[in-house]
């Protein structure tokens, strides 16, 4: 029996369970979200790595994210810190040392070895000379004890540094008195504590940071103008494929600086914040690695990395609960829990720093403070179920609204109707492909920037020539660690062909879910909420030559015939008795 809530009931009917599946009504419409920047909405930090779940032998589970589990990187920055302070009198610590596996990928220690030769009479910055522009950012309490460390990157010879803003914020009840500014001269050896800096800008939902030194170790006040920096690229020109490196201080790397390498494995984008959310990579980003270096093959900052999906416990990886495994029909603490994350981490690309960059060389201090977020006004908060299509309109609008789409495309995108939301509560879009949670698609323990109510979007990116992978891809929506919402699309170049659904019962059909095999939930219902399906009566359906399993139930949401593994090659009659 698979797991999870029917439908919820239409006008005039009863209902008996509760309402998981919203219908779509159509494409959702409403003004787009608006912009960030200064002035407007902060956007939103912390995607994460996910391998993919096992799939389930017998009909679906419900994706479930446990809440209190899924924490997002930004309310973790235990999970970022590159060390631990010595702790209180109570021998609680204000920070935390992450480590994490290396997975295919390499770590090493930075030499003096160009990275590529170009044409022409310049070679590209060594790693070794890279790696003079990466700073660690220690936060040191007013007794001189170590808080927290991350890294960061000098983009200014007058001591400018972009980094993430989780490793420069004061935490409630963890205040920092100054930010130590370490770099080194040679790669071999750790860091120096050199300048202390101040926050000049700050955005919490983007987890984007500029701090300007403005005092040598000591404290007295300093100016510099001849730190060495790296060049700021283009972010747009990195293609799915293409190398990439990071450079950090890791607590996985002891002391000194650490490069680990790795490739692009796609990227995503969404309402608020961009065509381009993410630069997601298999290049291991380990805690207190974040905010420092991600460069490309001309040695160019192309992206700031960031380490998600990081839970209490400061692991690399999260358990969720997203199997039935107890049988119970109920997914909570009582099953086993599946770990996900690790391997595919977020890259904030560099253009999206740009703004900020632009306002921190004002060199105005600011407090780096994120005020807690109060979810619990959220009882009415409900994602509306997606509906796809194949790109966005410049107004946020869907270009169309679609049930399938070439493999050739670039793109698929989804947009819902969203309310009852407030900002900083934390939301998951998870794309799966063939029943495979998509590492490089989803969107995990994202930070909501879109306000009360409206319309939202997100888009899978797929490679520019080769386009997207084909497949059933599902797409399931979460707030707070809870599941909202699911709908699936063919990305699948197959004909469609008409499935008949015959009611031989002598009951109402109420609701008709009509889903792919693979795909983890029963999905939408197919009948919208308010048509039914008389004794003896048939409806007609276009579906995409597959698999499928069929679920009707009646008007009080009980469930009255199920049919799995339903092959579709052509027309088709299905009798549900």
């Amino acid at each position: 029996m698979p797991v999870g809530q029917p439908p919820t009931a239409p006008p005039g009917a009863t209902q008996s369970g509760a309402n998981q599946w919203a219908p779509t009504g159509g494409i959702p419409s409403g003004p787009p979200p608006a912009s960030g920047g200064p002035g407007g909405p902060t956007y939103s930090a912390a995607t994460g790595p996910v391998p993919p779940p096992q799939s389930a032998p017998n009909g679906r589970r419900n994706w479930f994210i446990a809440g209190g589990l899924v924490v997002a990187a930004l309310a973790a920055v235990g999970a970022m810190a590159a060390f631990s302070g010595n702790g209180d009198d109570d021998g609680n610590v204000a920070a935390v040392t992450t480590t994490a596996p290396i997975l295919e990928t390499t770590t090493t220690e930075p030499d003096d070895e160009p990275i590529e030769e170009i044409p022409g009479d310049e070679l590209p910055p060594s790693v070794g000379e890279l790696a003079e522009s990466v700073t660690l950012l220690v936060t040191v309490g007013a007794d001189g004890r170590e808080i927290a460390g991350g890294s960061g990157t000098l983009i200014d010879p007058t001591g400018l540094i972009l980094t993430n803003a989780h490793v420069v914020e004061q935490i409630p009840g963890v205040p920092y008195e100054t930010l130590s500014v370490r770099l080194t001269d040679d790669p071999a050896n750790p860091p120096e504590a050199r300048y202390e800096g101040t926050v000049v800008a700050f955005d919490s939902a983007l987890d984007l940071a500029v701090v300007q030194i403005t005092a040598d170790a000591s404290g007295a006040p300093t100016t510099v103008t001849d730190l060495p920096t790296i060049a700021i690229g283009d972010s747009d020109l990195v293609g799915l494929g293409d190398d990439i490196r990071v450079l950090g201080y890791p607590g996985i790397g002891g002391d000194t600086i650490t490069l680990t390498a790795g490739s692009v494995a796609g990227f995503t984008a969404q309402a608020g914040v961009g065509n381009r959310a993410w630069i997601k990579t298999d290049a291991t980003i380990a805690g207190g690695n974040s905010g420092g270096l991600a460069f490309n093959d001309a040695g160019e900052l192309i992206g700031i990395p960031t380490l998600a999906s990081a839970g209490q416990d400061a692991a690399i990886t999260d358990c969720r609960f997203v199997e039935d495994t107890n049988g119970d029909n109920v997914l909570d603490e009582n099953d086993t829990c599946i770990p996900i994350g690790g391997f595919i981490n977020g890259v904030r690309p560099v253009n999206l720093a740009l703004e900020i960059i632009e306002l921190g060389r004002l060199g105005e201090p600011i407090a780096p403070v994120e005020e807690p977020v109060d979810t619990s006004a959220m009882t009415g908060a409900d994602f509306d179920v997606p509906v796809f299509s194949s790109g966005v309109n410049d107004n946020g609008t869907p270009v169309d609204e679609i049930t399938q789409i070439s493999p050739s495309a670039e793109r698929v995108c989804a947009f819902w109707e969203y309310e009852g939301l407030v900002d900083g509560a934390t939301w998951d879009a998870l794309w799966s492909v063939e029943g495979e949670l998509s590492e490089a698609f989803s969107f995990i323990s994202e930070e909501w920037i879109g306000g009360e109510s409206g319309t939202w979007w997100v888009c899978a990116i797929g490679n520019e020539t080769e386009g997207l992978p084909p497949g059933t891809y599902e797409l399931v929506l979460a707030i707070d660690g809870e599941t909202f919402a699911s709908n699936t699309i063919a990305v699948s170049d197959a004909p469609t062909s008409l499935l008949t659904l015959q009611n031989d019962l002598d009951v109402f059909i109420c609701f008709l879910q009509v889903s792919p095999a693979v795909a983890q939930n029963w999905g939408p219902d197919d009948l919208g909420g308010t048509e039914t399906i008389l004794p003896g009566a048939s409806r007609e359906f276009e579906v995409t030559n597959g698999l499928y399993d069929i679920r009707a139930s009646d008007c009080e949401n009980n469930t009255l015939s199920e049919v799995t593994g339903v092959n579709v090659s052509g027309p088709q009659t299905v009798a549900l008795n």
